[in-house]
């Protein structure tokens, strides 16, 4: 039995249909590789809710913002046994870190609006 890969997707969703492509590709390549992987993304509330993760089999990555800073990590004191039972996925726990972002990081926005994700 293989070790299950967590593998965040991030910059790809429901923000639009070039994103929602862009995600439902990665994952319909990926699982060509192996049946031994979870996929993760942040969720956003309005943007990534809880129809789309489980339409695709995602699981959501714990994520808090509030006023700006990110609590996201204080999810790991969350115990295993809840974190499982909702399918929450901590930073701790992913693998491999995938982004799809692409025009996020154009020039066209400049070097100060690109995302602090961790």
């Amino acid at each position: 039995m293989e070790k299950i890969v967590i593998i965040e997707i991030k910059g790809a969703g429901s923000q639009n249909k070039g994103a929602e492509m862009m995600l439902l590709t990665i994952l319909q390549e990926l699982k060509k590789t192996s049946s031994e992987i979870k996929f993760t993304v942040t969720p956003c509330i309005g943007v990534c809710e809880y129809g789309f993760f489980s339409k695709y089999g995602l699981y959501p990555k714990v994520w808090l913002s509030f006023k700006g800073f990110q609590f996201g990590r204080l999810g790991r004191f969350i115990p295993k046994k809840i974190r499982t039972m909702y399918g929450l996925i901590t930073n701790d726990e992913i693998d491999v870190v995938l982004d799809a972002s692409g025009f996020a990081y154009s020039d066209q926005w400049g070097e100060y609006p690109a995302p602090f994700y961790f």
